[in-house]
């Protein structure tokens, strides 16, 4: 586990000097592009947007199976509150391993920091 962190932060701080020796806006454009993958926000919604979706137009057996692949809880009987809770809940708990850990360390450490959060 050391050595995994240890080559994902170097591997890190490579890449953010490779991004500083690139020219202005392709410096800007590599490490945006390289932030935004550390970052999990576009998945977050589509799983919970698949639950409301299923629940809406296939019901309560549909919902229950969407719910199922992101908790890890039984979702067997589960009523329509709170299939809609545990997808608050898994959004909510995602979101903040996903988007807002990421992000804080990016803030702290820069890309390395989020990096090796990720790691």
């Amino acid at each position: 586990l050391a050595l995994l962190l240890v080559v994902t932060i170097i591997v890190a701080v490579l890449v953010v000097r490779l991004c500083q020796a690139l020219p202005g806006l392709l410096e800007i454009f590599l490490c945006a592009v390289v932030a935004s993958s550390l970052l999990a926000q576009r998945s977050l919604h589509d799983h919970v947007a698949e639950v409301a979706t299923a629940l809406e137009r296939r019901g309560i057996e549909a919902g229950r199976e969407a719910v199922s692949r992101i908790v890890g809880r039984d979702t067997s009987e589960l009523d329509e509150a709170a299939i809609g809770r545990a997808a608050i809940e898994s959004l909510a708990e995602n979101f903040s391993d996903g988007v807002v850990a990421p992000l804080f360390w990016m803030v702290v450490a820069g890309l390395p920091g989020a990096a090796a959060y990720k790691a």
